[in-house]
Formats: C-alpha cells, structure tokens, sequence
C-alpha cells in the first residue's frame, strides 16, 4: 500500500469514528472516544515492547491482559508518556479524556457536555487546538493541489448541533488517535522503525 493509499485509509477510518461520535448521546460519545484511544494506545506500547514473538506472548501479553498491571488505561497513559511515546499536551490531553470517561461511566446521573465539572475539563483539552490548525494546513495545502476536503472532514451534513465543549472533545479525540495510530503503524501501514 503506498503513503498516500494509507494516508487516505487512515484518514477515512477517522472520519468514520467522528460521525460515529457524532450520533452517540454525550455519554456514548465519551465512552467510545476514550474507548478507541485505550486500544490504539495499547497498540503503540505493544509495537514498542514486543521485540519478538516471544517476548510479546510470554513476557508482554500478560501486561495488558486480565489485571495486569498495564490493563488500565491510566497506567497506558503514563508508562507511554514515561517512555516518551507522548508528549506532555498528550499526555495532559489524555488524562483530561481518562477523568472525563470515568465521569461519565462510573456514576449514575447521566454526564453531558453542559455539565460544568466537564466543561471546565474539555475547556483545557489543546488537542483540539492542534485538530483546527492541522485541517487548516491541509486545506490549503489541498487547495493548492485543486482537491477539496471530502464533505465528512470538513463538516457533517447534519442538521444537529454540537456544543463547544463536545466539539473540542471530539477534535481532541480524533486528532490523537490518529497521532498515536500513525506513530504505532507508521506512514506505510507498518510498525514504526520497522522500514
């Protein structure tokens, strides 16, 4: 598969997982966005950990699994940003997501984005920050190669709209999984360092 054909795979997986966000209550919105950031960051640890297969089945498998000690997403936040996978607007990005799926998932009232506890949390959420000046780049850069953005990434055709706070989450979200899926399979769809 060449860059491009990737980068245009990856590029429409993420699209897919925004208008899915999109349709969710603000609930199922956080769940499956921190959701998706624990497995592609579960799978940047385990390309970087497993030096061999049996390494990975041996000694790293039992890590991740059952109540091994890199079972949480807490913990794959933090030994990815210890080993420097991430950098700090990462793993501070991470930590807000993490705090604001444990709101939503383990108490019983239902947690939405006009919450003020949420609010206040996405309000410091700098990935989306990083998502706008990234589309912005590459708008003009497919301007300048007489290609538009496809309808998806430059906005959905729904009528629905989005609170702020909700929009910059799910910039924030999208915008790091896809930082961390390029960072663990690489430009070319293989692991990185493995070229």
């Amino acid at each position: 598969m060449s860059p491009i054909e990737n980068h245009e795979e990856s590029r429409q997986r993420f699209e897919e997982l925004f208008a899915e966000m999109f349709d969710e209550s603000d609930r199922g919105c956080i769940l499956i966005g921190a959701s998706v950031l624990d497995d592609v960051l579960c799978d940047l640890l385990k390309k970087r950990l497993a030096k061999s297969e049996h390494v990975a089945k041996q000694a790293m498998e039992p890590l991740f699994a059952g109540m091994g000690p890199l079972s949480s997403f807490s913990a794959r936040i933090k030994l990815a940003y210890c080993l420097g996978l991430i950098g700090q607007w990462e793993f501070e990005d991470l930590e807000r997501i993490r705090k604001i799926r444990n709101k939503a998932a383990h108490e019983y009232t239902s947690k939405t984005f006009t919450d003020n506890e949420i609010i206040q949390i996405t309000q410091r959420l700098g990935g989306a920050n990083h998502a706008v000046s990234a589309m912005q780049k590459l708008e003009a850069t497919e301007a300048e190669a007489g290609s538009p953005l496809s309808e998806s990434a430059a906005g959905s055709s729904s009528n629905r709209e989005l609170s702020k706070e909700r929009l910059r989450f799910q910039l924030t979200v999208v915008y790091l999984a896809g930082r961390l899926d390029l960072q663990a399979f690489g430009p070319r769809g293989m692991p990185s360092g493995a070229a």
